[in-house]
């Protein structure tokens, strides 16, 4: 992986994303995720996030509008979670483990936005950076998980989130998991996208 690489994304790129799925450009700002448009739309064509690993980023996992993805450097099992980097200083009362990167960013502002009016910090919001079956990655990331007192799971509301429940709290630390239930809309982005 060339650091050039990432240095043209941050030259290119901008956190502002005009609203794309709703998330405000502070939170993309806080992980560090970049956007890329497309010139003759204006609307959003790629997001760049970071992928890290002992802190440092070693690979750069593209989302090309609506829902390819590539990776370029390391992005897999071993990395850390999405997210993890953007919260060092964070409180180790709670962190919430969402199943992708748009929907921890989208619980992030939603926790934040409830967290400001109540004048308390908002807790981490990871996600695996492999997909929602991330069972591995939580894993090798067991000692930061762990480092916290309670851990919530946000799985997405459907067939395969729910299926997926078990797998991934028992690669989790015990007696430390709650499940965050989603009862009317898929997954934390679209929570976020109506409002609730």
């Amino acid at each position: 992986f060339k650091e050039s690489y990432w240095a043209q994304i941050k030259e290119i790129g901008t956190f502002e994303a005009k609203g794309y799925r709703s998330i405000p450009k502070a939170v993309y700002q806080k992980y560090r995720v970049y956007h890329e448009f497309n010139t003759a739309t204006g609307e959003v064509e790629k997001q760049h996030y970071p992928i890290t690993k002992n802190g440092k980023v070693t690979g750069i996992k593209t989302r090309l509008n609506p829902k390819d993805f590539k990776s370029v450097g390391e992005t897999g099992r071993e990395c850390q979670l999405f997210g993890s980097n953007s919260f060092k200083s964070a409180s180790k009362r709670a962190i919430a483990i969402a199943s992708g990167e748009c929907d921890a960013m989208a619980a992030y502002a939603i926790f934040e936005d409830n967290a400001k009016q109540r004048g308390y910090e908002a807790m981490p919001v990871v996600s695996g950076t492999i997909g929602e079956n991330c069972i591995s990655q939580l894993r090798n990331n067991y000692e930061y998980l762990n480092s916290f007192e309670k851990i919530y799971l946000i799985p997405d509301n459907d067939e395969v989130g729910k299926k997926l429940i078990p797998k991934l709290v028992d690669a989790l630390p015990k007696g430390k998991v709650y499940i965050m239930e989603l009862t009317s809309e898929k997954d934390a982005n679209d929570m976020l996208i109506k409002g609730k």
